[in-house]
């Protein structure tokens, strides 16, 4: 009887030795082969996403920095379809009253083809206009990853609104495990 019960958790032990290592395998992709093909739920959960400046779009077409922030909007997306969102508190995103600076919302998420949908939630309101963007994944010369969410959409309040034609949203990927 008492080798019945040795064997039975030697078993078990096994059973969730193997269980934890195959599951901890399997969601610890990096960021750059998440995103290698593009936009994907994957892609958007296996890291955090720093935006550190608003950019331009030049003539070439490519995009430079048009205002640098001294700290990074950060945006945590989770496989459970929320999201986590923590303004910078770099005094040039706030303007006309607002009061982004490191203020902190979440909500939830989807993504259907390249078009991000993201839900604010306020305490227990759902903020009636959900965030709705034509996003896109692109890989960086030095090799990381890019979400450009295609002109302002997440610091819609954060200038004035001639100000705003022309300025994009492009967040840097960086590896959850960093």
């Amino acid at each position: 009887m008492k080798k019945s019960f040795v064997v039975v958790g030697l078993l078990a032990s096994a059973l969730a030795f193997t269980a934890c290592s195959s599951s901890s395998s399997s969601s610890s992709k990096s960021l750059a082969d998440a995103c290698a093909a593009g936009i994907s739920e994957e892609c958007l959960t296996s890291g955090v996403w720093n935006m550190n400046a608003f950019y331009t779009q030049n003539e070439a077409g490519a995009y430079e920095a048009a205002v640098s922030l001294s700290s990074p909007t950060k945006l945590v997306f989770s496989d459970t379809g929320t999201f986590e969102l923590t303004y910078s508190t770099d005094p040039d995103i706030q303007s006309e009253g607002t009061e982004l600076l490191g203020a902190s919302e979440s909500g939830t998420w989807t993504l259907v083809g390249n078009v991000l949908t993201m839900n604010v939630v306020f305490g227990t309101d759902t903020f009636d206009k959900p965030i709705v963007a034509n996003a896109t994944v692109t890989a960086t010369a030095l090799g990381g990853f890019q979400l450009n969410l295609g002109g302002v959409v997440i610091h819609k309040g954060a200038f004035p609104a001639k100000k705003t034609a022309g300025i994009f949203e492009i967040f840097d990927g960086v590896d959850l495990a960093e």
